[in-house]
């Protein structure tokens, strides 16, 4: 009796195509107690993206986030490799346990999905996602009204940088971090 049939298998190596085919008989005619004849026809490869780990995921955050992901985190865990720089940041640490807060890593990993649109929302709201000291310091100031699409437009918009006791260059920084 002759059956024929086509498997379908996904998985990833380093092989060369060869000696995948090699690896693929040998697998196949082991798990018979009778000859069985194989033939492959064709692999079909598709490049796969290489995973990153925590830390290179972080090292493209601006510095801002990047200096504080990198305290948070332990160090046995930078090497772990995870699927996209959002999963680094949420299985990195406990975000209620940073001097951050639940908020404003929350918040930040949401901006890292690739279908986050930024929502609309007060100047205040906005600023109150920054990390202590900057946002006690920046909601101690007299807040002009409006909203805005994100937290750096908060800061250029929400008061006169060169009207705080901080000053001009602070500020400035600050923006320039995010």
């Amino acid at each position: 009796m002759k059956i024929k049939t086509t498997i379908e298998v996904e998985f990833e190596c380093d092989l060369t195509e060869e000696s995948l085919k090699r690896k693929i008989k040998i697998w196949l005619t082991n798990k018979r107690n009778y000859p069985i004849k194989v033939d492959i026809k064709s692999i079909v490869t598709e490049p796969v993206e290489p995973r990153k780990t925590r830390l290179e995921y972080f090292n493209e955050f601006p510095m801002f986030y990047k200096e504080r992901a990198i305290a948070n985190t332990s160090i046995g865990s930078f090497h772990k490799t995870t699927e996209d720089a959002r999963e680094a940041v949420r299985g990195a640490f406990i975000f209620s346990e940073s001097p951050e807060g639940d908020t404003f890593w929350q918040h930040f990993s949401d901006t890292l999905s690739p279908d986050y649109i930024p929502e609309s929302k007060s100047h205040k709201r906005w600023l109150e996602l920054l990390p202590i000291p900057y946002r006690e310091e920046a909601l101690s100031k007299e807040i002009n009204g409006g909203d805005c699409n994100s937290l750096k437009a908060a800061i250029v918009c929400a008061f006169n940088w060169d009207d705080t006791a901080e000053g001009h260059n602070y500020w400035s920084n600050l923006f320039e971090s995010l």
